[in-house]
């Protein structure tokens, strides 16, 4: 929990939220394990969760191929997949063996409406993420 807790602190969106916030998506956090090769999701695919790298290294590939970034221990993607139902504009693959962690969008949304007062801060945060 304590580890699930620093991770999500360290991630804009939900640096400046409520403690006890945090502490709920902390707990519907799934642990995922991926090989060098798989992939974590594709471009053009729905985006219903978002991930946090916990330890490994992932690529980030446009649609034709070209790898654009990497992601080491501590990143994060998907965040925007939460609150907008598009898809993906790259695909993730795991070039080494990666520990993640992933929060679903009905997960997110249950707690969201369990605590409005975060409801409209956050959707703010991600709103602004997604216009630049």
């Amino acid at each position: 929990m304590h580890l699930k807790q620093q991770v999500l602190r360290r991630i804009p969106i939900f640096s400046s939220l409520p403690a006890d916030f945090v502490d709920a998506v902390a707990l519907s956090l799934k642990p995922d394990i991926y090989v060098p090769g798989e992939y974590i999701c594709r471009a053009g695919e729905e985006g219903d969760r978002m991930y946090f790298l916990i330890k490994g290294v992932l690529e980030v590939i446009k649609s034709d191929g070209q790898v654009i970034g990497t992601l080491r221990d501590g990143d994060f993607f998907g965040e925007i997949a939460l609150f907008k139902r598009q898809p993906r504009n790259a695909s993730v693959r795991a070039s080494e063996y990666s520990d993640v962690y992933a929060l679903d969008r009905t997960s997110f949304e249950m707690l969201l409406a369990r605590h409005p007062d975060v409801a409209e801060q956050v959707r703010a945060v991600a709103e602004r993420r997604s216009s630049k």
